[in-house]
């Protein structure tokens, strides 16, 4: 990924975040600069026939944290998954350290993938953009998506853009520094 669009998913001025970035909370703007970012790009095929293209913005964080951030009116360009079926799905979304990685973007896409599109499609084609690295176990639950998808004779292809160097927040501000 290239520095300034790096930049601009990190600080809100990315055009898939204006709307979003102008609905935060001004005391929570730090908590929006330290959230991973993650625009996710989702072709729905069926018989080999584009039949949906999706755009989705995510961003990490607990049901608490993301609604406090925007003041409890959540930007309708931002996808937040349905807590009380997510909740329950994202229970073993531990990593190998082991951290909660429960409210993770990958994991949040994950979950609206199988909700919303996964009954639409035989092949899927993802483009997942993200300010932070897919962790390990976020990685691994992307894999098991893909066995999934090919234990139900369906196909999902996975492209991640990131910056491998950057985990976190820390890395994010040296890298942009």
């Amino acid at each position: 990924m290239e520095l300034g669009r790096l930049r601009s998913l990190y600080d809100g001025t990315a055009t898939d975040f204006n709307n979003i970035f102008s609905a935060i909370t001004p005391d929570f703007l730090s908590d929006f600069y330290s959230s991973n970012k993650l625009v996710a790009k989702t072709e729905v095929y069926k018989n080999n026939s584009l039949i949906k293209f999706v755009t989705e913005k995510f961003i990490s964080g607990k049901e608490s944290q993301v609604l406090q951030m925007f003041g409890g009116n959540l930007p309708v360009s931002l996808t937040e998954p349905l807590y009380s079926k997510f909740n329950v799905f994202n229970k073993k979304a531990i990593d190998f350290i082991p951290k909660n990685r429960r409210n993770d973007t990958e994991i949040k896409y994950i979950f609206n993938f199988l909700e919303n599109h996964w009954d639409d499609g035989d092949r899927f084609v993802i483009q997942l953009e993200s300010t932070f690295y897919a962790c390990q176990s976020c990685q691994g639950y992307l894999v098991y998506l893909k066995e999934l998808a090919r234990k139900a004779g369906k196909t999902v292809d996975i492209k991640v853009i990131a910056v491998e160097a950057i985990s976190g927040t820390s890395d994010l501000i040296d890298k942009l520094n």
